[in-house]
């Protein structure tokens, strides 16, 4: 019987021991809740939805920004900066609002804190034809705020892992609306206009971001 109760004591005793263990370093027993899939940033930090980041392409570690094409003075299109201009905060919006982490490959919208006096709203979409040059399928300011589904087909994306470093954007609607839309890479466009490339859908090789939270200094 003391055999007994002196192993069901050390049995507590190593499991007490455990626990302070695991509680006692930054995210502690928490992190067993933590999506294993979660997106992090520059600092390995996990990405929360509908906090402000900076987006970088990493070719070259350009900002992602928005600006005007040719003579246009509406800065609508989505674009990486060539010059020495700075990343604009943005916000990743979840198609699914109970969800805190920004995860792997779910549905997507993205949106520039900042609001634009020419345009209905700083959300991304993919470019009405209208809008498009040469043919290519840009992505510009606009796009419709409001649950996901069919009327806001144009506004979602999802984020992947890329295996060479950081993520990609890929325009995958197909989650959020039951009629099938053909999947494209995100990425640059070739030519450079006001210092900028515009942001299009590729079926080719997808662009690499990363993220940066950003300081109150960026909000």
């Amino acid at each position: 019987m003391a055999k007994t109760f002196s192993i069901n004591t050390f049995s507590l005793s190593l499991s007490l021991l455990l626990l302070l263990i695991a509680t006692s370093f930054p995210g502690g027993a928490a992190a067993l809740d933590y999506p294993r899939d979660a997106l992090r940033d520059i600092n390995n930090k996990m990405i929360v939805a509908g906090a402000i980041y900076l987006m970088h392409n990493t070719d070259g570690n350009f900002p992602v920004f928005f600006t005007n094409v040719g003579q246009s003075v509406c800065p609508s299109f989505v674009a990486v900066d060539t010059s020495d201009r700075i990343a604009f905060p943005l916000r990743i919006l979840l198609a699914d609002p109970g969800e805190t982490f920004v995860r792997l490959n779910v549905s997507v919208s993205f949106q520039f804190k900042n609001t634009v006096y020419c345009v209905n709203s700083s959300v991304w979409q993919v470019a009405l034809p209208s809008q498009n040059i040469n043919g290519q399928r840009l992505i510009t300011l606009g796009g419709e705020q409001g649950p996901p589904g069919c009327n806001t087909v144009q506004n979602w994306f999802k984020i992947n892992r890329d295996p060479r470093n950081g993520y990609n954007i890929v325009y995958d609607p197909n989650d959020v609306c039951n009629i099938p839309v053909q999947r494209y890479s995100v990425a640059p466009g070739i030519n450079i206009v006001n210092e900028a490339r515009i942001l299009q859908l590729v079926n080719g090789r997808p662009m690499q971001v990363v993220f940066e939270l950003a300081n109150s200094n960026d909000d």
